[in-house]
């Protein structure tokens, strides 16, 4: 186990500092505990922390400062001077410095008796229900009562499972107005937060209503964005480069006859193609090819035709290309500062995308009024 390999260094510059450090501390609990100093003073965990965090997080702490102690005063109870060698002190000052600067916290939690906890909160629209960690739990000064019977199944954005310890319902008071939620108190390590179905209500009057069209002196119309730049609206679109098909050894080629077109539908199909093969879409076939394929028509609501192949037997020897498509909630947790926000749709994307002459010849389809290769990609 001394040999373990510990996680990465924390990375402070560029994207987004919140999930790198939600996620480095998260790994960094599980190597504490691999390694058996889970249990250690906090000086040697505070120092094990730095050492694996790297040089960048350690030039963030030593901007650390820390509160001296103060005497209790009226109902006020006294507080404990921080210090650099407290571990959990130090994790929450390196959670304060990741997490966004626009990003709001409630900054208390009240049972219903009158002793006072502070917990920071959250606040995360993308979250479907309230969450209490165990350790914040268990920090509060009066409980309430925890429901272990009632166990959510809950997981992660990334799809990892969350281990639930119950439910429990607690007063919190943000901005002098108090909100009785529902929280489900989850393992230690997990950040406290409001989801959803409460962040409205809780911050009315800091966070965001509504999504507003924004309308200004000078901004151009649609009209006007099409008449200036007439070019890029006429024709079909195409990207740079071309995307290749790469086939398995040993493959088996496979050739169809052309499947029967009802006769209402042979008219449009003629008058698509030849549509297609003008905008370089689609090219006649003249010369032998080793894969035809079946053409698939799909009727649209407004009548037009999509036209398809039926790729089952070229999709049995194609070697996928191996690329992990970033989740929505890692893209908009990225768009914490964003103000303005733009919704763009490609027309036929797809067919925006060129094949190179190879992968042309194994998109051959067969149709009545003769064969035709994709050269976009279908």
């Amino acid at each position: 186990m001394d040999k373990l390999k510990p996680p990465h260094e924390l990375k402070i510059a560029g994207g987004n500092l919140a999930d790198r450090w939600e996620r480095f501390l998260e790994r960094f609990r599980w190597y504490l505990a691999a390694v058996g100093e889970d249990g250690s003073e906090d000086k040697k965990k505070v120092a094990i922390l730095l050492t694996v965090a790297g040089a960048e997080a350690q030039e963030v702490f030593r901007t650390f400062t820390y509160e001296p102690a103060k005497a209790a005063v009226g109902n006020q109870p006294a507080v404990q001077a921080e210090t650099a060698e407290q571990f959990n002190t130090v994790v929450r000052k390196f959670t304060e410095f990741c997490m966004p600067r626009k990003k709001r916290h409630l900054r208390a939690i009240r049972v219903s008796h009158p002793s006072t906890s502070l917990v920071p909160l959250k606040v995360d629209s993308g979250a479907q229900v309230n969450i209490l960690s165990l350790s914040d739990y268990e920090g509060l000064a009066s409980k309430p009562k925890l429901l272990t019977e009632r166990r959510p199944k809950l997981k992660t954005y990334n799809e990892e499972n969350i281990e639930t310890l119950g439910i429990c319902i607690a007063t919190i008071n943000h901005m002098g107005k108090k909100h009785r939620l529902q929280f489900v108190v989850v393992s230690k390590g997990r950040q406290s937060l409001v989801g959803a179905s409460d962040s409205e209500q809780v911050t009315r009057e800091c966070g965001v209503r509504k999504v507003c069209t924004v309308k200004e002196n000078g901004v151009l119309t649609s009209a006007e964005i099409k008449k200036e730049y007439s070019d890029i609206f006429k024709g079909q679109g195409c990207l740079e480069g071309t995307c290749k098909i790469h086939l398995r050894q040993n493959y088996v080629p496979s050739v169809y006859p052309a499947r029967k077109v009802p006769q209402s539908q042979k008219q449009k199909l003629k008058k698509e193609l030849d549509r297609l093969v003008q905008t370089e879409v689609l090219v006649k076939a003249e010369r032998p090819t080793d894969w035809v394929l079946p053409l698939v028509i799909v009727e649209k609501p407004n009548g037009d035709l999509r036209l398809c192949l039926d790729p089952l037997d070229l999709n049995e020897y194609i070697r996928g290309e191996h690329y992990h498509l970033p989740h929505r909630s890692k893209i908009l947790s990225e768009m914490a500062d964003a103000r303005y926000f733009t919704k763009m749709d490609a027309s036929q994307g797809f067919y925006q995308i060129q094949l190179d002459e190879e992968s042309t010849q194994l998109c051959t389809v067969a149709t009545p009024f003769g064969r035709y290769s994709f050269k976009r990609l279908p």
